[in-house]
């Protein structure tokens, strides 16, 4: 147990380390950061109230443009994330991989079953466990008038090689994106909702049909399944209605995006000798996926829209919807799609989009420009299982941060990361994950029993104002499986992460068991109180579906246009 909270604790370090990067630094929050974030809610909340008066006075409806999208006024005034919080990273032999996998030079592999069809289905199982523990959440909005909106991380499809061969997912033998599309538009339940399943890494070898634009080289593609919930009505181009399925592809390779095996690896020879090529194949070639190959588009096009490598904008009920995965927000993809947009309509600004997806695996949602009107929601999910939210309240989401747009001039922090920390002017108004939860719930638990502000300083923790108040309390956490269960954990564990997800709950266990007798209770009851009056269980440290508040989709108070920023 101590090699395994040793290995925890460095993670969590690199991950703190990581996330003070962010234009709010994660030890400020568990959902909320700090008394900004407050402030943000508080105008949010005013803005919403005030919408109605204000658009008979004022011009605050979206920016005109030849858009068939935006002629469309949409039914959805407002949305609602439900983020699969899951680690889709690789691991370790300790996590589940089988002493024949191939490991990298940190011992790392892909979990997966060797079995790679197997492996597919099973993930399946896992996403839609997820989608009906979202759906059954008893916080979810179930008005037609709000667009609920699944979202799952980058990595969750993508094998024991890394990839999955194209031409197994294209025929069906790897049965992912049909039994994901089939499942949603096949019942009502789903009618209100957009679901994005994380993204699909897929391989073809060289002078194949799914051959990229140099045929000699195997070509690799990582793509985002969208589904618009509900029976098909209409599904043309970027613009698409119920029943609507679009695939959106990654531009950019990250250097994490796949392992580098030693020479000594790459001479184990596996079953399956198709799959066993594509882990010995070189990914990155010039830092790009491969383009969409013309192939894929007629073989998918009665279900899927298949967009091209740049393309990361859709339309559906009247909405302007962009999504990005990891790198290719931070290098402003998004951003640059919708400037050509712009130019080509003649027009001086972009034209800002209603909702902003991102999902990703090892990104924060301010390495990259938020490209919302202004107070428009930013949904991000993230394979370190964490969920994010952020309202572009003041419309500047697309400007980098300088020392000139800090409303505290000179200060440590931006002194620290200097003139230009590469960030952007919105970090996240919201967040949750199972390490920043255990944290909050130690502050919150030692200023429950003791009134003390000191325990916060051990657990590097400063509880933002009100962190349990009723707002907070309405993010409500749904387990997805039983990790109760041994038998449940052992086989989550053969595809996905499941130690820091354990550390996390025996770390609660113990916590429970040391405090009870301190404060004259069994670790039962101290469990039934903390669940009371903190909203915490120990279920809630496993994979779960966060469920936010509602937020409005509607224009708010502010100019109808944003910056385009800086490139």
């Amino acid at each position: 147990m101590d090699g395994l909270l040793t290995r925890y604790e460095e993670q969590l370090a690199h991950d703190h380390s990581a996330s003070s990067r962010s234009a709010i630094p994660a030890r400020y929050g568990l959902f909320f950061m700090g008394l900004g974030a407050g402030l943000t809610l508080v105008v949010q909340g005013a803005f919403q109230s005030l919408q109605f008066a204000l658009q008979s006075s004022q011009e605050l409806a979206r920016p005109s443009a030849t858009s068939e999208a935006l002629k469309t006024p949409s039914q959805y005034v407002a949305t609602q994330l439900h983020g699969f919080e899951i680690f889709t990273f690789p691991g370790s032999e300790d996590d589940g991989c089988p002493r024949e996998s191939l490991f990298d030079e940190n011992s790392n592999c892909y979990l997966g079953l060797e079995d790679v069809y197997a492996d597919a289905n099973r993930r399946v199982d896992i996403m839609l466990q997820a989608v009906d523990s979202a759906h059954a959440a008893g916080k979810t909005n179930h008005s037609n008038s709000v667009l609920k909106v699944f979202l799952a991380p980058e990595f969750f499809f993508r094998g024991p090689a890394g990839a999955y061969r194209t031409d197994d997912l294209v025929d069906g033998r790897v049965n992912c994106l049909n039994r994901l599309y089939d499942y949603v538009t096949s019942d009502a339940r789903f009618d209100d909702w957009l679901f994005v399943f994380g993204t699909v890494v897929a391989a073809s070898p060289p002078h194949t049909r799914f051959s990229g634009q140099d045929p000699s080289r195997w070509a690799f593609h990582n793509f985002a399944p969208i589904v618009r919930g509900g029976k098909q009505e209409s599904c043309t181009s970027t613009i698409g209605m119920r029943g609507c399925g679009w695939l959106v592809f990654k531009s950019y390779i990250s250097s994490i995006d796949f392992l580098d095996f030693p020479e000594s690896e790459l001479e184990k020879r596996g079953d399956d000798v198709r799959y066993s090529a594509v882990l010995r194949a070189e990914p990155r070639g010039d830092g790009t996926y491969a383009h969409t190959p013309k192939e894929m588009h007629d073989l998918l096009g009665s279900r899927w829209v298949v967009l091209d490598r740049h393309q990361k904008r859709i339309d559906t009920d009247g909405l302007r919807i962009g999504v990005e995965i990891c790198l290719d927000h931070s290098t402003s993809d998004l951003q640059k799609e919708m400037q050509a947009e712009a130019e080509a309509l003649g027009l001086e600004h972009i034209v800002p989009l209603d909702l902003q997806l991102i999902v990703s695996a090892g990104l924060q949602m301010a390495d990259g420009p938020i490209l919302t009107r202004p107070g428009a929601p930013t949904f991000h999910v993230d394979g370190r299982s964490r969920s994010q939210i952020g309202l572009n309240v003041w419309g500047h989401g697309a400007d980098r941060i300088s020392k000139h747009v800090s409303a505290y001039g000179e200060n440590v922090w931006f002194t620290e990361l200097g003139p230009d920390p590469g960030l952007y002017n919105m970090g996240a108004t919201a967040w949750h994950d199972s390490s920043l939860m255990l944290r909050a719930t130690v502050g919150a638990i030692f200023e429950l029993f003791f009134k003390s502000e000191h325990a916060y300083d051990t657990v590097d923790f400063f509880p933002p104002a009100g962190w349990v108040d009723a707002f907070v309390l309405e993010i409500e956490e749904v387990p997805v499986g039983d990790f109760s269960d041994p038998e449940y954990v052992a086989s989550f564990g053969e595809l996905f992460l499941t130690l820091p997800y354990l550390a996390n709950m025996n770390a609660f266990q113990a916590l429970l068991e040391g405090l009870a007798p301190k404060v004259n209770l069994s670790p039962e009851e101290l469990a039934a109180v903390i669940k009371k009056e903190v909203g915490v269980e120990a279920r809630d440290f496993g994979p779960s579906v966060s469920v936010y508040p509602t937020v409005s989709i509607s224009p708010v108070l502010g100019p109808p246009w944003i910056s385009t920023g800086s490139l």
